[in-house]
C-alpha cells in the first residue's frame, strides 16, 4: 500500500461517523434556529446538507474515493456549512450568535482534525470554512468585529498547523509499518534460505558435533576467524541432543566459543544416501544480552533486591517442598528474627540508614550461618531461617542463642556505630502440619518475644496457639455481642474519704458469653482495641452509663474509661456531645478517664480532643497514674482534673514505709497542681487510715463496695460507706 492510499483509507474509515454527526448537527441547528431564521432557507440548507451526507456515505460504502473526490467533497462541505453562517449569522440575536460561533469553532476543529490523514482535504476544508465564516461575521451588525475575525483566522491557522503536524506523524507511522513489513518479508526470505541449507550465520559439524564449516558472519559474531572455530565442539554440554539425530529449533545453550555466551541454535541432521548421520547444519544467533536479562529477572523473582537474601515467595516454596518431600520429624527448625523499633530507626535516622542497616544485618547473618541454613528476608525488618537439626533440640537452641549474641554486637552503618536490638521466635518441625501453620507457629513465638521486650528469644509452645485461637474466637464472638445483648454495666462507688459519702461511680463493662460465662475485661478489651471494635463498644458504654446516671441524684457523677483508639479518631468530642444531648445529662456529671498508655506518643488529634472535651465542661481524669512512662509530663501538658492512683501503690501500704512516702508525694503533687486524687484498690481500714492521713480526697475499692448493678447503687446512695 502506497502512502497516498493509506492516507485515503485513513479518511475513508472516518466517513460514516462524520456523516452521522453531520446529520445530528443539522437536526439540532434547524430546531434551534427555526423560530428566528428564515424557515425556507433553513429547510433548504438542511435538505442539501442531509442529501450530501447521504450520498457521500453511500459512495464510501462501495469504494475508497480518490484524493480529488475527497478534496472536492471537503470544499463543498465547508461551503455548505459556511452558507448557514452567512444566511443567519447577520440577523441573529447576540445569544444565537454565540451558539453559531461555538458551532463554527467546533466544526472548524472537528472538520480539520478528522481529515488529518489527507492534508489536502483538511487544508481545503479549513481554508474554505474560515473564509466563509469570516465573511458571515463581517456582515453582522455587532461592534468590534475585527476581534472575532482575527481570532477566527488565528484559530484556522492553528488547526491547519496542527493538522499538518499530525499528518506527518501519520505518514511516519505508515512508512514505519511499511518498513517493518519489508523487514518481515526479508526475515521470512532468509529463514526460507536457511531451510534450504544456505545462509550467513550457518554452522556445520560432523556426526560427533565438531565444527567443520563456519560462515564468515558466524565467525564475526564469535569475534574470531572461521579457521579458529573449525575442529571445536559446538555444544559439548548438549551432546545428547545431537546423538538423538532429530532436528531442533531455538535451543538455548551456553557455549565457550568467543567467551561464555548464550546462543540460540537451530539445526537439522545431515545423512548420506543410506540414512547414516554424517553431521549437522544449522543457524546460530547470539542471545547473550537477552539471556542475561532473563537470568536477572529470575534472580529478582527469587531474591530480595535490597539484601540479596531469598525473598518471601522463594522461602515459602522451599518450605512447601519440605512438606511435599515428607521430611522426617525433628529435621528442621524454623526461625523468625525481628529488628526492634525499625520504624523509629527509619523516622529518626532516615530510610537510607535503615536500608543500610538491613544490608549489614543480612551480611552478618550470611557470615555467621553455615551453608546448610537457608536465610531469607520476609518483609521489612523480619528475617527467616530454616535450620537443619543437628543433634538434640536443646543443642539447636544453644546455637540460636549464640547466633543472637553475635548478632547483637554493634554494627557500623555509614561510619556510625549502632547497637540494634532483636527478637527471635522459633518452632521445631513436630509443631507443623503445613507451611502456613508452621509459619504461624513461628510468628506467634516472635509475637510473644516482642511482648517480653528487647533481645528476647521464645520457642513456640502449644499453649501459645491455644491462646491465639481462643483470642481469635473471642474476637469473632465480640463482633455481635451488642446485638445479642451480652454486655452489661456494673458500677463501683467512688467515696469521699473524709465523710464516707458516695460522690460518684465508675462504670465498668462486663461480657456474659453464652458459652464461656463471664469473660474478663482484661481479655476482651484489648481484643476490641486491636480490631477497633472499641469504637462501637466505647460509645455504647458511655451512653448506657449516662442513661443510668440521669436516674440518680444530681450530685452523683459517673466516670467512664475511653481508649486511645477513641481519642485518635478526632470525633470523640462530637460523639460525647450527641450522647449528652440525647440523654439530657449535665456535662459536669461526666468524668472521662484516660490511661497513660493512650498518651505515650504526642498526637495533635488527641490534644485537640481533650481540649474540646474540657471546653464542654466534661472533667478529665488520668487513670492508673504512675504505671506509664511520662506521667509527670502529661500532668503539665494535658488539662486533667483528677489523678487516679493505681492500686499497685495502695496494696503495699501496710508493708513498707516507702509506700507511705511515695503516696504522700503523689498526693502533694496533685494538690499543688489543683487536682483531686482518687486511690484505687482500698481493701481494708488500714489502707483507708493511711490515705486519709496523707490527704487523699477520694477512694474506691472492696472496702466500700464491689462493682454492682445500677439498682444496687441506688440503695448505697442512702448509706455511709465506711
Amino acid at each position: 500500500m502506497t502512502l497516498q492510499e493509506a492516507r485515503r483509507q485513513g479518511l475513508w474509515r472516518l466517513i460514516p461517523p462524520i456523516q452521522l454527526f453531520t446529520l445530528v448537527d443539522v437536526i439540532l441547528l434547524t430546531l434551534y434556529f427555526w423560530s428566528e431564521a428564515n424557515q425556507t432557507f433553513l429547510l433548504t440548507w438542511a435538505a442539501v446538507t442531509t442529501l450530501m451526507a447521504a450520498l457521500w456515505w453511500a459512495v464510501s460504502l462501495r469504494t475508497v474515493p480518490s484524493t480529488g473526490w475527497m478534496v472536492a467533497h471537503a470544499v463543498i462541505e465547508a461551503v455548505v456549512f459556511a452558507s448557514l453562517l452567512v444566511g443567519i449569522f447577520p440577523e441573529s440575536s447576540p445569544e444565537r450568535a454565540v451558539v453559531l460561533a461555538a458551532f463554527a469553532t467546533g466544526l472548524l476543529a472537528a472538520g480539520g482534525l478528522s481529515k488529518m490523514t489527507l492534508p489536502a482535504a483538511a487544508v481545503a476544508f479549513t481554508a474554505t470554512f474560515t473564509a466563509g465564516a469570516g465573511f458571515a461575521i463581517s456582515r453582522a451588525p455587532f461592534p468590534d468585529l475585527w476581534v472575532p475575525e482575527i481570532l477566527l483566522v488565528a484559530f484556522g491557522l492553528a488547526i491547519t498547523t496542527l493538522v499538518l503536524t499530525m499528518s506527518k506523524v501519520f505518514d511516519a507511522r505508515v512508512l514505519a509499518e511499511a518498513e517493518l513489513d519489508k523487514q518481515k518479508t526479508l526475515v521470512s526470505h532468509l529463514l526460507n534460505e536457511f531451510e534450504e541449507g544456505g545462509s550467513e550465520g550457518l554452522w556445520e559439524t560432523d556426526a560427533q558435533g565438531r565444527l567443520t564449516s563456519v560462515s564468515p558472519r558466524l565467525a564475526q559474531l564469535f569475534g574470531t576467524t572461521a579457521e579458529e572455530l573449525v575442529g571445536r565442539f559446538l555444544m559439548p554440554s548438549e551432546q545428547k541432543i545431537l546423538d538423538a539425530g532429530v532436528p531442533f529449533r531455538n535451543l538455548v545453550v551456553q557455549v565457550a566459543l568467543g567467551g561464555n555466551r548464550w546462543w540460540s541454535l537451530s539445526g537439522r541432521p545431515l545423512r548420506d544416501d543410506h540414512g547414516v548421520l554424517t553431521g549437522w547444519r544449522g543457524l546460530g544467533a547470539d542471545i547473550s544480552a537477552t539471556r542475561l536479562q532473563e537470568l536477572e529477572v529470575l534472580r529478582l523473582s527469587r531474591f530480595d533486591s535490597l539484601t540479596g537474601l531469598l525473598n518471601r515467595h522463594t522461602f515459602r516454596t522451599i518450605l512447601d517442598d519440605l512438606f511435599v518431600a515428607g521430611a522426617p520429624a525433628d529435621d528442621h527448625c524454623l526461625v523468625l528474627i525481628g529488628l526492634v523499633s525499625f520504624k523509629d530507626i527509619n523516622e529518626s535516622r532516615g530510610h537510607l540508614f535503615g536500608d543500610n542497616l538491613l544490608k549489614e544485618i543480612s551480611a552478618r547473618l550470611l557470615k555467621l550461618l553455615p551453608a546448610t541454613v537457608v536465610a531469607a528476608r520476609l518483609d521489612g525488618d523480619e528475617f527467616a531461617l530454616l535450620v537443619p537439626m543437628k543433634g538434640s533440640p536443646s543443642e539447636t537452641w544453644k546455637s540460636l542463642e549464640q547466633l543472637m549474641t553475635e548478632l547483637e554486637s554493634p554494627f557500623t552503618v555509614a561510619g556510625d556505630r549502632f547497637e540494634a536490638g532483636f527478637r527471635l521466635g522459633a518452632t521445631f518441625w513436630q509443631d507443623a502440619t503445613s507451611t502456613e501453620w508452621w509459619l504461624r507457629c513461628a510468628d506467634l513465638a516472635l509475637r510473644t518475644a516482642k511482648s517480653r521486650g528487647r533481645n528476647q528469644m521464645v520457642l513456640f509452645s502449644k499453649e501459645m496457639m491455644d491462646t491465639f485461637l481462643l483470642q481469635n474466637n473471642l474476637r469473632e464472638d465480640l463482633r455481635g455481642c451488642l446485638n445479642r445483648e451480652e454486655l452489661f454495666l456494673v458500677y463501683q462507688p467512688i467515696v469521699d474519704l473524709d465523710g464516707g459519702q458516695m460522690l460518684g461511680v465508675e462504670a465498668l463493662v462486663r461480657w456474659n458469653h453464652p458459652l464461656r460465662g463471664l469473660v474478663s475485661p482484661a481479655v476482651f478489651i484489648p481484643l476490641a482495641e486491636d480490631s477497633e471494635l472499641i469504637l462501637t463498644l466505647g460509645l455504647w458504654v458511655l451512653e448506657q452509663a449516662c442513661l443510668q446516671t440521669q436516674k440518680w441524684p444530681q450530685d452523683i457523677s459517673v466516670s467512664v474509661n475511653v481508649s486511645g483508639v477513641q481519642l485518635r479518631t478526632g470525633t470523640l468530642a462530637l460523639e460525647v456531645d450527641a450522647i449528652l444531648d440525647r440523654v439530657g445529662l449535665d456535662p459536669g456529671r461526666l468524668i472521662l478517664e484516660v490511661t497513660e498508655s493512650a498518651l505515650i506518643k504526642d498526637n495533635p488529634v488527641v490534644d485537640q480532643t481533650l481540649e474540646d472535651l474540657k471546653k464542654r465542661g466534661i472533667r478529665l481524669a488520668l487513670d492508673d497514674f504512675g504505671t506509664g512512662y511520662s506521667a509527670l509530663s502529661y500532668l503539665q501538658h494535658y488539662p486533667f482534673d483528677k489523678l487516679k492512683i493505681d492500686q499497685s501503690f495502695v496494696r503495699p501500704l501496710s508493708q513498707t514505709d516507702k509506700s507511705h512516702a511515695l503516696l504522700g508525694s503523689i498526693v502533694q503533687l496533685a494538690r499543688s497542681l489543683g487536682l483531686q486524687t482518687t486511690a484505687e484498690g482500698i481493701e481494708d481500714r488500714d489502707h483507708l487510715a493511711v490515705l486519709r492521713s496523707l490527704g487523699c480526697d477520694q477512694g474506691q475499692g472492696y472496702l466500700f463496695s464491689r462493682p454492682v448493678s445500677g439498682s444496687e447503687i441506688q440503695k448505697l446512695l442512702k448509706q455511709t460507706l465506711w
